[in-house]
């Protein structure tokens, strides 16, 4: 049947998985004739799909069961993994992170580099965070928090320091008294809107056309009083991010298996104490029209905009 080409008569009725499978093997029976190679391999009585399961006679055909089963594993691995849990004990918010510390935190930077996303603390809630530059990361973000295309808004853009900040939205053009302000809050739980520069990627602004805010190309800059934040941006530059509005032990539970990694620091739910739910979110200020604009009033003061 090699040489004519014809298949075992049950490929015809076998379910289409199987078919695929046979017609795998067919190929490399062919391409084992064309190749002349002598190496003793033979279709079995049962068909091609229990030739295609010998790998130990032919070395093309065992890189396709190889295939076939690490294709396999990965499948299982995404319906039941355990992602890294790490719990930055007796770290403050504000406090640069311990060196022992850093070690951990490289999982993350690793994970981030490529098209990873997971939970990080900043100094209010914890936020999904990817890399700016992934495309796959900024929308497994909208993913996860169940966010429809027509619905989404630009994510935030996180940064270690204000120089930082300075690279990816218009601070030059602000008067002299809004950017001694601007300085004087961060870092800390503030979110400004300010206007992009050309070094913001343009997948921040594509998610979502029609709408009047990505069209005018505003970003919301955050650059938060958070050891983790900082080291991890100081590694990878800015993050894109949103809020995690659930406890880090409840993402653990519900959401791992979209997630890369959940990193939470002891220490931040002290500095929540007394403070209402709807309170524990950055205060947000727009800085691109005549005057500021208080947006929404969170855990930051933003009294010194309107004086």
């Amino acid at each position: 049947w090699l040489k004519s080409g014809s298949m075992a008569p049950s490929m015809g009725r076998a379910a289409p998985s199987r078919r695929r499978e046979m017609g795998s093997a067919l190929g490399i029976a062919w391409m084992l004739r064309a190749c002349g190679l002598r190496c003793g391999w033979r279709p079995s009585n049962g068909g091609m799909l229990a030739a295609a399961l010998v790998p130990q006679r032919c070395p093309a055909q065992g890189a396709l069961v190889h295939l076939r089963r690490s294709r396999t594993a990965l499948r299982a691995q995404r319906g039941s993994r355990d992602i890294p849990y790490i719990d930055l004990e007796e770290v403050a918010m504000a406090e640069p992170i311990w060196t022992n510390h850093e070690s951990k935190l490289d999982t993350v930077v690793a994970a981030l580099s490529g098209d990873g996303m997971g939970v990080i603390p900043t100094d209010t809630q914890h936020a999904y965070v990817a890399r700016i530059g992934s495309k796959r990361g900024s929308r497994r973000i909208y993913d996860v928090k169940g966010i429809r295309p027509e619905d989404r808004k630009p994510l935030s853009i996180l940064c270690s320091d204000v120089s930082m900040a300075a690279q990816y939205c218009d601070l030059g053009s602000l008067p002299r008294s809004w950017f001694q302000s601007l300085k004087r809050c961060l870092p800390g739980p503030y979110t400004f809107i300010l206007r992009a520069t050309s070094n913001v990627p343009r997948l921040v602004f594509e998610d979502n056309p029609g709408k009047r805010l990505w069209e005018r190309r505003e970003v919301g800059i955050r650059v938060p009083a958070c050891g983790t934040v900082k080291y991890i941006t100081d590694q990878l530059g800015p993050l894109l991010a949103s809020s995690a509005c659930s406890e880090p032990s409840e993402m653990w539970e519900s959401q791992r298996n979209k997630l890369d990694f959940i990193v939470t620091a002891t220490d931040i739910s002290v500095d929540w104490e007394g403070i209402d739910g709807d309170q524990k979110l950055s205060t947000i200020v727009d800085l691109t029209a005549v005057e500021p604009i208080l947006i929404r009033q969170g855990l930051g003061d933003a009294s010194m905009f309107f004086d």
